[in-house]
């Protein structure tokens, strides 16, 4: 059994293996630098699999590393997750929804969970920032007050 069957299995049975094969599947895919058969379907749902964990950072090391593959041919799931990731930057949750829409049944759940987590993380950062600027500014309150103590 080819590695590129065993990460279909593995992505058609959501099976915890799922990431270590297509963590494999990615290396030999690079190391030939050719596209196989199941390359959309597989790297698709592996960089959804990582927005849906959250781990922005190693989503965007393993797609900018596929980049040079992905642009000689035409992979339409691998386009749908770059526009999920541009949706996400912008805060567009309704742009979002709609790219999850358009996915295939087999990525739908993982897409629901990247989806769930990506706007959860931006309600997040805009709490975050409220607080700090909150912080602040009860910090510049509390210098004026000393200040006009003296």
């Amino acid at each position: 059994m080819s590695i590129e069957s065993e990460c279909v299995e593995a992505m058609r049975r959501n099976s915890d293996v799922f990431l270590f094969l297509a963590q494999s599947y990615k290396i030999s895919v690079l190391s030939s630098n050719t596209a196989t058969k199941h390359m959309d379907e597989i790297m698709s749902f592996f960089l959804l699999k990582l927005l849906s964990e959250g781990d922005m950072k190693r989503f965007c090391l393993i797609r900018s590393s596929i980049e040079r593959i992905t642009e000689k041919g035409n992979f339409p799931l691998v386009s749908t997750l770059d526009k999920i990731w541009k949706a996400s930057l912008l805060g567009d949750i309704p742009q979002m929804k709609q790219a999850v829409l358009s996915l295939p049944h087999i990525h739908k759940q993982t897409g629901e969970e990247a989806l769930r987590k990506l706007t959860t993380h931006e309600e997040k950062g805009k709490t975050d920032e409220a607080k700090e600027i909150k912080g602040g500014l009860q910090n510049v309150i509390e210098a004026a007050r000393m200040y006009f103590r003296v």
